[in-house]
């Protein structure tokens, strides 16, 4: 669950005992490490112990045009959590998973389970307000209603928080009426999960740049003239005119995944070496796989070529013998089987202090590793936040446009273009 994502949060799970709609409300900003705004939430559980979580932005009205997409997302992630959930249920090495939260009391499915241990906790977070004491997006909730059960997953709870009070659409009568905010904000479990975990933030402050230590700026200015200077006065063969480029690529990596803060004269070479994509993309496999693909190559030959002519985007022409392999297709493949969300913790730090210290004009490339971190532990708004910020620097820029279409579904949804073929190998 994302409440492991906060550095803060103990090592050891809090278990959240919920025994009631309020309680899973009330527990559920603390679960995911931040409060969510006009989103559809979904927690899936394994029978009374929640597995994953996740979030989809709410469509701009509650019209069945617009619904279409949303419930196609929500169960093809829901479909993958649960293959996910699989192949980690049969992992010996497994460790502890996340806080138990036993089934909300009242909580039915709305048709018959294909899977009894199997079921999913759904929340629609809106803006909007309750009309005639009947809650918001009736229309979504009744496709989700409709429409997960055939997944196989059971609905064991869908309600709803807008913003003059919640409800339960489970809750029989009077029961499911509006009922006050106050009650959740104001819920023990929600004050002890809160002296235990800190604050939970607002989701819209996530991803946010903080002013720079003006010394440490100052140093990676300076650092960084010089490496510009450096890379100026050499002509080699690209991607850097330096022969051991994938070995600085994976030192980058493992700067990264550190828990120590980077140099300026690394965060410099960070900020000059990742605009060129193929040392972008040995950053992140670092990121995602822990082991250096410099370890499988060496200066001149096959791999290293390999990765010096991939192209960025899947629909780009690469050079004869090329092998069909792309960024865009590397990531899109990788992505989805990455459970290791803490891993991601310090990378966001690093990259989060590493852009506050970076000239803003220079943003781009990490404004985009930075999205894909974000987007990878779950939180789609705020990469796409940060791929917009990019765009604006970068208009046109080819890692932005993969990462645009990366980001357009939840990083556990393998696309099946991203699959090579069977003779492909």
């Amino acid at each position: 669950m994302t409440a492991h994502l906060d550095p803060h949060v103990p090592s050891e799970p809090l278990v959240l005992r919920c025994r009631s709609t309020g309680e899973f409300l009330a527990a559920l900003p603390h679960l995911l490490g931040f409060t969510p705004r006009n989103s559809l939430v979904g927690v899936l559980f394994a029978g009374s112990r929640s597995r994953q979580a996740f979030r989809i932005d709410l469509p701009p009205a509650d019209r069945p045009e617009l619904l279409g997409p949303v419930l196609d997302t929500f169960c093809a992630a829901l479909g993958s959590l649960e293959s996910l959930d699989a192949r980690e249920s049969r992992d010996p090495l497994e460790p502890p998973g996340p806080p138990e939260v036993p089934e909300p009391r009242g909580a039915r499915a709305p048709g018959p389970r294909a899977n009894s241990e199997l079921s999913v906790g759904i929340a629609i977070i809106t803006d909007a307000r309750f009309h005639n004491g009947s809650p918001p997006w009736p229309r979504l909730a009744a496709g989700l209603r409709a429409r997960v059960p055939r997944t196989g997953v059971a609905v064991r709870e869908l309600c709803c928080v807008a913003a003059d009070g919640w409800s339960s659409s489970f809750e029989p009568g009077a029961a499911a009426a509006r009922r006050p905010l106050a009650e959740l904000a104001q819920h023990p479990l929600a004050l002890a999960a809160a002296v235990r975990l800190g604050a939970v933030r607002e989701q819209a402050k996530l991803g946010e740049i903080p002013e720079p230590d003006p010394e440490r700026a100052r140093a990676v200015v300076a650092a960084l003239a010089g490496v510009d200077a450096s890379r100026a006065a050499e002509h080699a063969d690209p991607p850097l005119g330096d022969a051991l480029w994938l070995r600085r690529a994976d030192a980058h990596a493992r700067a990264l995944t550190g828990m120590g803060p980077l140099s300026p004269r690394r965060t410099a070479a960070l900020i000059a070496e990742l605009g060129d994509h193929r040392v972008w993309t040995v950053v992140a496999l670092g990121i995602l796989t822990r082991p250096t693909v410099s370890q499988e190559a060496f200066p001149g030959g096959r791999t290293e070529r390999e990765f010096a002519a991939l192209p960025a985007a899947r629909d780009q022409p690469g050079p004869r013998g090329a092998t069909g392999w792309s960024t865009h297709r590397t990531l899109a493949l990788l992505s989805p089987a990455f459970t290791d969300r803490a891993r991601l913790l310090p990378v966001r730090a690093r990259l989060t202090e590493a852009l506050s210290e970076c000239p803003e004009e220079r943003r781009a490339p990490l404004l985009t590793l930075s999205a894909w971190c974000w987007w990878l532990a779950g939180l789609q708004s705020v990469a796409e936040h940060q791929l917009a910020a990019a765009r604006a620097l970068q208009p046109g820029g080819a890692l932005i446009g993969v990462l645009t279409d990366l980001i357009s579904v939840p990083s556990h949804i393998l696309r099946d273009w991203a699959v090579p073929p069977a003779d492909a190998a």
